[in-house]
């Protein structure tokens, strides 16, 4: 039996059109996604997303972009993404990169609330720093001793293999740091 050539994707610099898509991304926060800590300009989404073509290829168009979603959520994250392709170059768009940093986000300012009443109901009024987001998403994730027992919408797992698309897990450093601050120096999540 012959092998089977697997086509590569058709890769593509991000388009008008793309960067626009991206433009309109909601957010919760007015995230700058300039290099962390502390950078002097503000970067929005579709600039970093544009300024990181040549470093990682983007798809044309992949299945997000074909079946039109808007955003991820829980559910649609393991339906239309194959965690094990997350890191391959050009398995997503430049569109679908930047949704899946807008999910990353989002875990982490749910996370970002959790610690805050937590610490509110110990009596401490300090605001949670990116480190600390980061290590209490590694704590949950610590907690499966069977990585094969994670239950399949839990999005802190879905968060840390979001992460290893290296444009991804980029822009997500950098916003998270630029967010929350960072109590130690060095610009970089560990534990994420």
């Amino acid at each position: 039996m012959a092998k089977k050539k697997r086509s590569l994707p058709k890769l593509t610099a991000v388009t008008t059109e793309q960067a626009t898509e991206i433009s309109r991304i909601h957010f919760n926060y007015p995230y700058n996604f300039s290099p962390a800590p502390n950078p002097e300009t503000k970067t929005t989404l579709a600039e970093f997303i544009r300024d990181q073509e040549a470093e990682y290829p983007y798809a044309a168009l992949d299945l997000i972009d074909k079946l039109e979603l808007d955003s991820f959520g829980a559910e649609s994250f393991d339906l239309h993404i194959d965690r094990n392709l997350l890191a391959t170059p050009g398995y997503l768009s430049a569109v679908t990169v930047a949704k899946m940093i807008q999910y990353c986000l989002l875990i982490l300012e749910s996370e970002a609330e959790l610690i805050l009443w937590q610490r509110i109901d110990r009596g401490v009024t300090s605001m949670p720093d990116a480190q600390d987001i980061a290590n209490a998403i590694a704590a949950k994730v610590n907690q499966y001793k069977d990585r094969d027992n994670i239950p399949e919408y839990d999005h802190t797992t879905q968060l840390l293999a979001a992460l290893k698309h290296p444009i991804v897990g980029k822009g997500v450093s950098y916003a998270a740091i630029n967010r929350w601050g960072m109590s130690e120096p060095g610009g970089r999540l560990v534990g994420l």
